[in-house]
């Protein structure tokens, strides 16, 4: 990747993006876990809002990271919900 790393944070529930547009090709490196909350999730979706493609699920109720290291076609999209943790999403253009 030649262009320089980004990241978004949340602290509370909530939505990243859209992140680039269709057929922007953007990055998804990383999302991590800071604190985690019970019962909190987060979705990430290769598009413009929750109705793009589903690229994963994450069980955000304890601490860690999860690499994806590809490539979203028409944007990027990371939603929050269900409880109150910490995530930083890692992404580049």
């Amino acid at each position: 990747m030649s262009e320089a790393l980004r990241a978004q944070h949340l602290a509370a529930t909530g939505t990243i993006g859209p992140i680039g547009g269709l057929g922007s090709w953007t990055y998804l490196k990383r999302v991590v876990v800071g604190t985690g909350a019970a019962s909190a999730v987060v979705s990430v979706y290769d598009g413009q809002s929750s109705s793009g493609a589903k690229i994963a699920t994450i069980d955000a109720s304890a601490k860690g990271y999860y690499d994806f290291e590809c490539v979203c076609k028409d944007g990027l999209t990371v939603v929050l919900s269900g409880g109150n943790a910490d995530i930083t999403v890692v992404y580049g253009g």
